[in-house]
């Protein structure tokens, strides 16, 4: 699950001031996602090829907003930013969730491949919120855990649906990992 998605950066996302098609296809997701569209809005994240570039529009804060330049801002926008920001975490958890959801309504009507798909994208879209150690903590903090819920669905799949010991056997260490660098992020929150 590496690639280009995975391999932006907020300050790369900031000098990048032209959205790639990838990360127009996010926006255009989560944009359904508020309109209410939410089966069209799951569709559109599971057909992100993932491995391209991510780059947003500037608008799009939750990606381009990095923390230091958050705080940076007088209270009053400030505050407006992070209040857009938490509800646009809200709407990355909820999609996460009926990704998961609609994989496993894929599994119990016996379409494995569509249900490991909707699983593979709670994953990449997680890592694709994570973005890196610039990003707004909020943000980075739902993107971990939303990585690990669909870390820990495809664990589930690969142990009960494909018995694939090599594709078990990386999730989990993917899982891990996931978990050691998000405890190792908010140790580092609480020092500062």
């Amino acid at each position: 699950m590496t690639g280009a998605a995975t391999e932006n950066t907020t300050a790369q996302n900031n000098a990048h001031t032209e959205p790639t098609p990838a990360g127009l296809q996010i926006e255009n997701a989560l944009a359904l996602w508020t309109q209410n569209q939410k089966d069209q809005a799951a569709n559109a994240l599971r057909q992100i090829d993932w491995s391209q570039p991510m780059h947003f529009s500037p608008d799009s804060y939750a990606f381009t907003l990095t923390e230091k330049e958050l705080a940076s801002l007088d209270p009053m926008t400030r505050s407006n930013l992070v209040n857009d920001i938490m509800t646009v975490n809200g709407h990355f958890r909820a999609l996460a969730r009926h990704l998961v959801s609609l994989g496993q309504t894929a599994l119990a009507q016996g379409d494995a491949e569509k249900a490991q798909t909707y699983l593979q994208t709670v994953c990449h879209f997680g890592q694709v919120i994570t973005g890196d150690a610039d990003t707004v903590v909020t943000v980075r903090m739902v993107g971990f855990a939303v990585t690990q819920q669909g870390l820990r669905e495809l664990i589930t799949f690969y142990n009960t649906q494909t018995n694939n010991q090599e594709q078990l056997q990386w999730a989990q260490q993917e899982l891990q990992k996931v978990q050691t660098e998000s405890q190792n992020f908010k140790e580092s929150i609480l020092k500062e």
